[in-house]
């Protein structure tokens, strides 16, 4: 009986989907503001989306 165990090599790199950067100024008489942005998504081929 002839056993093996068979793998693969990832040979591609993950893929990075960064959204832009959103530039938004402070209304002059407040003290804060609010700023909203997707989050960055990482994606490999071998075992899917990255958390």
């Amino acid at each position: 009986m002839l056993n093996s165990i068979l793998g693969s090599r990832d040979r591609t790199s993950p893929v990075m989907h960064c959204p832009a950067v959103p530039h938004k100024l402070a209304d002059p008489i407040q003290t804060n503001t609010i700023v909203t942005w997707e989050e960055p998504i990482a994606q490999d081929n071998k075992d899917g989306t990255i958390e």
